[in-house]
């Protein structure tokens, strides 16, 4: 907890001692704590800058993504960060 919004994970207010809203890189770092293990890969979807706004998914599991052999399609906001999780994958 910090009470700068652009540093914290989660916001205080200072004088209250109240906690505040998550900001949104606390999912992004959920995301690598809670999901990415050592020997996975992470792979580059395209350029972008990462998605900080607060205004998209936040950490939330989806049911609308398909995979068929080695293709995965998954809707989701450009210049965001997402993680799937595969099992069983064989290169």
């Amino acid at each position: 907890m910090d009470p700068s919004p652009g540093w914290a994970l989660i916001h205080y207010d200072p004088d209250s001692a109240q906690p505040g809203a998550v900001q949104t890189k606390y999912y992004v770092l959920a995301q690598f704590t809670r999901h990415i293990r050592p020997g996975m890969r992470i792979l580059d979807a395209g350029s972008g800058s990462t998605h900080t706004s607060g205004t998209g998914d936040l950490y939330t599991a989806r049911r609308d993504t398909a995979l068929d052999g080695k293709r995965l399609s998954v809707p989701f906001a450009e210049n965001s960060v997402q993680t799937f999780q595969i099992d069983g994958v064989v290169e």
